[in-house]
């Protein structure tokens, strides 16, 4: 018996050059770069001045692109609860869905999973927590949500819920190979007979001074196009 041929059938992106596949992919071929400064002052003596961000409603009005979470959070106090990662896989695994059309071609949702990787999504909310802990104290400066929201697999758990997806649930965290391999792992699941479809992909959200500290320290920052951060990035 010859193997089912696998497919991918929809796309979602949350990128620093915007929100939503089409607009990537156009900015992409017109050699737009999503690099921009970090001007903030907790950034200041680290040799890295650069980073990629999602454009946010909030930062950029009525721009073309801009992230708004009220799109896609009918209570934006959810957001608290979760890492800036899992609202990101939110954003583009509802685009994904709506444009693969899944939901309407599968009735039983058992046979429907989710494979989401990450690295470290949880590390900007450990050290906002450090600071109210110091502030508060080691209790009262806890969060309730603190522990859901620095697990690796909660984005995935939150694509799951919302869709209301009931097959395999996935979670790696294999730092930038995370998105190849959930596709990868999603792919054996539909192979192996575990799903009909999965919605793959990974997210982070890390541009946080100890991050960038971190991979500056390590060497593997950009640290020449301070002055210009469009330039940065090949092959911009």
């Amino acid at each position: 018996m010859s193997a089912c041929r696998i497919v991918i059938t929809g796309l979602g992106a949350v990128s620093p050059l915007g929100v939503g596949v089409e607009l990537n992919w156009h900015r992409l071929l017109n050699n737009h770069s999503g690099i921009v400064s970090l001007n903030e002052t907790e950034y200041t003596g680290i040799p890295c001045q650069i980073a990629g961000r999602v454009p946010m409603s909030v930062d950029y009005q009525n721009q073309d692109g801009t992230l708004d979470f009220s799109k896609y959070f009918t209570r934006i106090s959810d957001l608290k609860s979760m890492t800036l990662a899992s609202a990101f896989a939110l954003v583009a695994a509802q685009e994904a869905i709506e444009h693969s059309q899944i939901l309407l071609a599968y009735d039983d949702r058992t046979r429907i999973g989710v494979s989401v990787g990450n690295g470290i999504a949880g590390l900007a909310n450990t050290c906002s927590i450090f600071e109210q802990m110091k502030a508060k104290g080691l209790y009262r400066g806890m969060s309730p949500f603190y522990i859901t929201q620095v697990l690796p697999n909660t984005s995935a758990g939150y694509v799951s819920v919302r869709h209301k997806l009931q097959g395999p649930n996935l979670c790696n965290s294999s730092a930038c190979t995370a998105g190849v391999q959930a596709i990868g792992d999603g792919y054996n699941m539909i192979r192996l007979g575990h799903a009909d479809a999965m919605v793959c992909g990974a997210t982070e959200a890390t541009v946080n001074p100890i991050t960038i500290s971190g991979f500056a320290r390590m060497r593997a920052l950009s640290t020449s196009f301070n002055d210009q951060p469009k330039l940065a990035s090949r092959p911009f």
